[in-house]
């Protein structure tokens, strides 16, 4: 039988009821639900260190201490790119229950146009994703006059493509995407000129 987009979106999300191995399914058997990371390296998430712009005077750095304190108790977590086609967050908290599971997945368009639809066929062959590095920091937002921690990431051997998601609440409902840009966008990205 013919499978839909309905179904590769489950396969990705990592729903196994239809891999080849499951009853004659038709989609491509997986040994784990999390694609290979090759290139990407986990960045680590927790709270701001309240001191760190305590003697700078750029535009915000004295409410800096302020947003540090609000995010003491913030859910550390641990954001890594993988060749699934998704940057993913795992809890890194000390709640031993709670230790890796997955806290959030975000799929670039980048991901998705580059071919992602693959990864689920049988006949797949090894391709990248969102195989780039990363960072997150925190900025000063002079339109909301408020801090945000922002991450930056990009899809690497993936292919030409940058995105950002503001992660200052991990909690996946207040994630927030901001943008991506791609070859189409931006030529000379992703190459040496």
């Amino acid at each position: 039988t013919a499978l839909g987009s309905e179904d590769v979106v489950d396969y990705l999300r990592g729903d196994r009821s239809k891999e080849e191995s499951q009853s004659g399914g038709s989609l491509r058997t997986r040994t784990g639900v999390l694609g290979d990371i090759v290139n990407s390296s986990p960045v680590y998430v927790a709270a701001p260190n309240a001191s760190l712009y305590e003697r700078a005077s750029f535009t915000g750095a004295s409410s800096y201490a302020k947003f540090a304190r609000d995010m003491a108790d913030r859910t550390p977590v641990v954001y890594v790119g993988a060749n699934d086609g998704m940057l993913h967050g795992f809890n890194a908290s000390d709640e031993e229950a709670e230790w890796g599971e997955e806290t959030y997945a975000f799929v670039p368009n980048s991901a998705i146009v580059n071919g992602l639809r693959t990864y689920s066929e049988p006949t797949y062959e090894h391709r990248y994703f969102v195989d780039g590095e990363m960072v997150v920091t925190d900025v000063y937002d002079t339109r909301d006059k408020r801090w945000k921690t922002i991450l930056v990431g990009t899809m690497g051997r993936g292919g030409p493509g940058v995105f950002a998601l503001d992660v200052t609440d991990p909690d996946p409902e207040n994630v927030k995407f901001l943008w991506e840009k791609n070859g189409t966008d931006i030529p000379s990205l992703g190459k040496n000129i």
